[in-house]
C-alpha cells in the first residue's frame, strides 16, 4: 500500500489532483493500493499539524486495512515535493514513536530544507513560478517562527542502530531535492520524546484510499 502525500510547497494542493497520475504510473504498474492524504496546508495550519495529519490518518488506515483489503505490514511512505519533506518527516516520527512500521520510503524531488543556502536554491533566484523567493514564502508559511531559526533548536532526530525497531526504511529518493524539512522534523525533547506543538487550526486529515484495476479491490474514505 502507498500512503502518498501530495505536492503544492506545503501551502497548495490536495488529495485528489494527483491521484490520475500516481494510479497511472505507480499504482496500476506495480498492482499498488493508493492512499492520498488531505492533510492540511499552511499557513492555516503550521508545523507541525500537517506532519501529525499525515501520521493520523496512517494510523487510521492500518486500523481499517481488513475493511479497506490492504496488508498493514506492506506500507510505503511517498510523497513529491512537499508531499516528499513530510513522508521523510514522518517516517523519523514513525520511528521515535514505535510504528505504525513501513517498509520503504518514496521521495520525488523533496522539500527537505528550509534554509535556502544550497547551491540549487540559489540558482532558482528568479527563475520560473517556483523560484528562490516563492521557495522562502513557503517555509515562512508553513513553520512561522521556526523559519530561520538556529540550527541547535531544530536538530532532526538521531538515526536509530540499523537494527533497531522503527528505524527509518529503505528510501528511494528521484531527481536533486527541491532546496527546501530536514532541519524542521520533529527535535527530541530533554526526557529524548519528539517534541509536539499543539496546534488547534489543522483539523483531521482526509484520506481517499484508491486501488488499480485489475484487480479489483475496495476504494474509500477513511472517516
Amino acid at each position: 500500500m502507498l500512503h502518498y502525500l501530495h505536492g503544492g510547497g506545503l501551502i497548495g494542493g490536495n488529495a485528489h489532483a494527483v491521484l490520475p497520475r500516481v494510479l497511472r504510473e505507480l499504482a496500476e504498474p506495480l498492482g499498488l493500493a493508493v492512499v492520498s492524504v488531505e492533510y492540511p496546508l499552511a499557513p492555516g495550519a503550521r508545523y507541525p499539524g500537517p506532519l501529525h495529519a499525515c501520521r493520523d490518518a496512517l494510523r487510521r488506515t492500518v486500523a481499517d486495512a481488513d475493511a479497506l483489503g490492504l496488508d498493514p505490514t506492506r506500507i510505503v511512505l511517498a510523497g513529491k515535493s512537499a508531499g516528499g519533506g513530510l513522508a521523510a518527516a514522518l517516517a523519523l516520527l514513525l520511528r521515535d514513536e514505535g510504528g505504525p512500521l513501513t517498509i520503504g520510503q518514496l521521495l520525488l524531488s523533496p522539500m527537505l530544507d528550509d534554509r535556502g543556502g544550497t547551491a540549487s536554491a540559489r540558482q532558482q533566484a528568479g527563475h520560473d513560478t517556483w523560484d528562490a523567493t516563492s521557495n522562502a514564502t513557503a517555509w515562512q508559511a508553513a513553520l512561522g517562527p521556526r523559519h530561520g531559526a538556529p540550527t541547535s533548536r531544530r536538530t532532526p532526530h538521531p538515526p536509530g542502530p540499523p537494527t533497531s525497531p522503527g528505524c527509518h526504511p529503505p528510501t528511494w529518493r528521484s531527481a536533486p531535492p527541491r532546496p527546501s524539512a530536514t532541519r524542521w522534523w520533529p527535535t527530541r525533547t530533554p526526557s529524548g520524546g519528539a517534541a509536539a506543538t499543539p496546534s488547534s487550526t489543522s483539523g483531521p486529515a482526509r484520506s481517499t484510499a484508491s486501488t488499480p484495476s485489475p484487480p479489483t479491490r475496495p476504494s474509500a474514505a477513511p472517516r
